[in-house]
């Protein structure tokens, strides 16, 4: 069963493969302190696929800590569900996450990251 999920291609950059785990806290009523675990499937400067055993809905937004292993710091971002699709036989689900808030050094961290992983 796929929920909200999208056949036609809609993304604006260049997307590398990524394996990295995302620590993600969901904004309900305000910050969440929950913290969820995902693990990241392809990453671009504007969005990030990620793998998670938890739901969240379209449109959720998502303060998110990338942890890059090339990098001491976490990339911290807010982001938007666009998409979300359950994988089939697994209580797993792919998502599609939007960037929406992201600092020019966490930017700049994630470019590098994708011009390596582009090579």
């Amino acid at each position: 069963m796929e929920l909200g999920s999208v056949d036609i291609e809609q993304r604006r950059a260049a997307r590398v493969y990524s394996n990295f785990s995302v620590q993600v806290r969901p904004f309900r009523n305000g910050f969440n302190p929950h913290i969820y675990h995902a693990l990241s499937q392809d990453v671009s400067e504007t969005g990030i696929k990620l793998n998670s055993f938890d739901f969240f809905s379209i449109n959720a937004r998502l303060f998110m800590e990338l942890l890059i292993a090339e990098h001491v710091v976490p990339v911290r971002s807010v982001g938007r569900v666009v998409w979300i699709e359950r994988i089939s036989y697994q209580d797993r689900y792919k998502l599609g996450v939007d960037f929406s808030e992201l600092t020019s050094s966490d930017r700049h961290c994630l470019q590098h990251f994708i011009l390596r992983g582009s090579l």
